[in-house]
């Protein structure tokens, strides 16, 4: 379902305006209804990326508007421990929403996974147990910073290699073909939950009709997602056995 179709009277807008019943062209056709339609369409759109992420399995969700894959670097540095590599107010494209793993180049030229562990599970003065830097062994999320213990002791160009989950790219008001990221099956979700936000004050009867809709299609949204490791190929894996 794209943003808007004023022709085929398609597109999530028109779906809003016969949800309201606010009238053809007295959404589409004027800036200021446009404006807040647009910005409930982007809260539901956050909602619903929210529920994805939450329901999906080892086949991870990404939205489908996005231009790159889901996997930012920086340099590692010699004995630097802390690393800002999220922004405290992101932009849109760079707001990650949860961090899925994060490795290292090695002094060796060779890729390691880092575990993630919280310092306040080390026993003792964390900055003196691993006041000597090193090659690091987990890492830390501080705020919108990254900590390694210890910290490095060498340079490493793009050293840093993390993948994330982040937020879907939101519709401006003058889009018109661009589409929700997420299965079409479930594009609905977004004009009813717009109209939900216009009816609230207007028509209480009207949005809790179709919230209840719009619930069960957030149900049936989350099984979808629940479901696609299905699709993966079982794999079985040889027992090893010590006789040692």
């Amino acid at each position: 379902m794209q943003f808007s179709d004023t022709t085929n009277k398609q597109g999530i807008i028109q779906e809003c305006e016969s949800l309201t019943g606010i009238g053809d062209g007295r959404i589409s056709g004027n800036s200021d209804n446009l404006a807040k339609f647009t910005r409930w369409i982007n809260e539901a759109y956050f909602e619903i990326t929210s529920l994805i992420i939450v329901s999906d399995g080892r086949w991870q969700f990404d939205d489908t508007n996005q231009t790159n894959q889901p996997v930012a670097t920086t340099d590692l540095v010699a004995d630097q421990r802390d690393y800002s590599v999220l922004s405290s107010l992101p932009l849109t494209t760079q707001d990650w929403l949860e961090v899925d793993r994060i490795e290292i180049l090695n002094r060796g030229g060779i890729w390691t996974r880092l575990p993630s562990r919280d310092k306040r599970d080390v026993q003792g003065p964390i900055e003196e147990i691993y006041k000597v830097s090193a090659q690091p062994v987990f890492y830390d999320f501080e705020g919108t910073s990254i900590q390694f213990y210890p910290a490095p002791n060498y340079n490493s160009t793009g050293g840093i290699r993390i993948w994330f989950k982040r937020a879907p790219l939101l519709f401006a008001s003058t889009d018109t073909t661009k589409k929700p990221g997420f299965a079409s099956l479930f594009h609905r979700i977004l004009p009813y939950s717009a109209s939900i936000s216009y009816l609230i004050t207007k028509d209480m009867g009207r949005a809790k009709s179709l919230e209840l809709k719009m619930e069960a299609m957030k149900a049936r949204m989350q099984d979808h997602y629940n479901r696609r490791d299905k699709y993966e190929i079982p794999r079985l894996a040889r027992l090893r056995r010590s006789y040692r």
